[in-house]
């Protein structure tokens, strides 16, 4: 039988299809990897493959879905999760996630550690900086008092200055409250393109801005 040598994760990208997306929306993950075996390298043709998001060293899978007739060239192959089986924010939420691969016929299965991407980074920045709005912030911004009661301090503290409608944001937030942008990941600047599916969040260092580019792209 058939064992698995390796399991190469091209691209494993949290950029969510669904928009607008919400705590009851459906989530689509583009999922795409390379296969070899150990006796005829790169695995080629159609196949089966189960995935699984399993919580630590669980063998209990919180989801699941099985995909049939997955195309593999050269061992590469791409596919969408949660087409078949909702996928939920909840879910990446719990420790130490991974996911379980299985190729039917071709071996033991692989797990794959989760792990962030500075888009999913930027997305959780810019979900918290959506949903603060001026009727939510009131007094000195050395003490910032939300509605649910929780406070923000200032580290300079004394300033006499109110957040309101217009105040500019600073730091790493472009543009003005109570809806500012994300224009830069702790002082580097993140460029204004839209990225298009399948491309990742890459450092470009000749423009010194972080930027959509394929994968693949050496910049």
């Amino acid at each position: 039988m058939t064992t698995f040598r390796r399991c190469v994760l091209c691209c494993l990208i949290f950029y969510f299809l669904t928009l607008p997306v919400s705590a009851s929306a459906p989530l689509i993950m583009s999922f795409q990897g390379t296969f070899s075996n150990t006796e005829s390298g790169l695995i080629e043709g159609r196949r089966n493959i189960i995935i699984g998001l399993y919580p630590g060293s669980s063998n209990t899978p919180v989801w699941e879905e099985s995909h049939a007739d997955i195309l593999l060239i050269q061992g590469s192959f791409n596919m969408d999760l949660g087409n078949i089986t909702a996928l939920r924010p909840e879910f990446f939420d719990i420790a130490n996630a991974r996911f379980r691969i299985e190729i039917v016929g071709e071996g033991s299965p692989i797990y794959i550690p989760i792990r962030s991407v500075p888009y999913a980074i930027q997305a959780g920045v810019a979900s918290v900086a959506d949903q603060v709005s001026a009727d939510n912030v009131v007094g000195p911004f050395d003490e910032i008092e939300f509605s649910d009661g929780t406070t923000l301090a200032s580290a300079g503290g004394g300033s006499t200055s109110d957040i309101s409608v217009g105040t500019p944001a600073g730091g790493d937030l472009g543009g003005t409250y109570p809806s500012p942008d994300v224009v830069r990941i702790q002082g580097t600047s993140v460029s204004a393109t839209a990225p298009s599916v399948g491309q990742v969040l890459k450092y470009n260092s000749t423009t010194s801005v972080w930027e959509p580019s394929s994968d693949s792209t050496i910049v």
